[in-house]
């Protein structure tokens, strides 16, 4: 049975067979997770994007590049976008929105051409660069076929990786908050397939993913059509396609409202956990949502929580020092391999 619990977040009643029922296992994935299968991490990303912009949106491209210009003082011609940081990018686009750029193109904060022309050939590089299922790295495999009824995995990554691999093996999801016998995959950094407008002049269908009851007015959709490739073939200006995928820097600010249940829910997502395992996180600094996040949910966890942290760059270590001290928490530094499932446990 579930009840609405103080603050509006949903809580499941504290009894004794209701616990034993959600001691659940949570893993919490962000970009290391998918580099392995070949999605790009966010510097080749955004170069990848801003190509694509140049080859199917020359006007948009030029326009973006005379921004870069004014703030960087680069030459136009000189400009390289590996070296450009896409929270910075995103933040003086933000800037330039809300300076004057929205008055000018009546257009919300967030919804500038240049912002939608990049957040959606973000959205389509990844869609590209995700592996067909036969080219998809064991260790994916064997990580899909390990997730049991009410196990939950918080992914801040946008690609759909996991949801390919489910649907391919019949694995009921969802994305909801149903804890029923069902995976739970929560996205709160919004996903590829998903929208918030379901108008398109692309030929997909879409279905409403549930949190109606908890966002209140407006609904989320996502579409499975989206996990093909060829349904990314139409430019930008073909399609009225707008992903809701949260952007990094100022306006993720912005974009995450459009997500809320997510980031009040967590603490009842991960409230029962087993095991929480954070996997390829790098957390950066500058992701002050993120670090707040974990810092509020993880005092809400049991005293006998294992936590295991695993990430290749040492560094990453000092990010997560406030879990590391008196906890029972394990921080392994290697990359993701078979060797995670050993610290799994029925």
């Amino acid at each position: 049975m579930l009840r609405i619990g103080q603050r509006g977040n949903v809580q499941p009643k504290r009894n004794g067979s209701n616990l034993k029922n959600m001691r659940n296992r949570v893993f919490i994935i962000g970009a290391g997770f998918s580099a392995d299968a070949g999605i790009p991490l966010t510097t080749d990303l955004l170069d990848d994007a801003i190509e694509q912009i140049r080859l199917e949106e020359s006007d948009i491209f030029m326009e973006l590049n005379s921004i870069v210009e004014h703030y960087y003082k680069i030459e136009s011609d000189a400009i390289d976008y590996r070296f450009i940081d896409l929270s910075e990018l995103l933040t003086i686009l933000h800037f330039e929105e809300i300076s004057y750029y929205a008055s000018k193109h009546k257009k919300e904060i967030g919804q500038s051409e240049i912002v939608s022309a990049i957040r959606y050939y973000l959205s389509k590089i990844v869609a590209m660069k995700t592996p067909a299922y036969d080219n998809i790295p064991e260790f994916y495999h064997k990580f899909v076929d390990s997730l049991k009824h009410f196990d939950v995995v918080l992914s801040f990554n946008w690609d759909c990786l996991l949801e390919s691999l489910l649907l391919k093996r019949n694995i009921n999801f969802n994305h909801n908050f149903k804890f029923n016998n069902t995976i739970m995959i929560a996205k709160p950094h919004g996903s590829i397939n998903w929208s918030s407008n379901k108008d398109s002049n692309l030929n997909i269908n879409w279905s409403a993913i549930g949190l109606l009851r908890h966002l209140g007015d407006s609904e989320v959709y996502f579409s499975n059509d989206l996990l093909k490739k060829e349904n990314w073939n139409s430019s930008f200006t073909q399609s009225k396609l707008d992903p809701l995928i949260v952007l990094p820097g100022l306006g993720k600010s912005f974009d995450v409202l459009k997500l809320s249940p997510y980031w009040s829910n967590l603490s009842f997502a991960v409230g029962f956990a087993k095991q929480i395992f954070i996997l390829g996180l790098g957390l950066p600094e500058d992701d002050f949502l993120l670090s707040k996040m974990l810092m509020n949910i993880f005092p809400q966890t049991n005293d006998d929580t294992d936590i295991i942290i695993v990430n290749p760059d040492p560094y990453s270590r000092s990010n997560y020092s406030f879990l590391l001290g008196d906890r029972k928490v394990q921080f392994v530094c290697e990359k993701l391999s078979n060797r995670i499932f050993d610290f799994y446990s029925d």
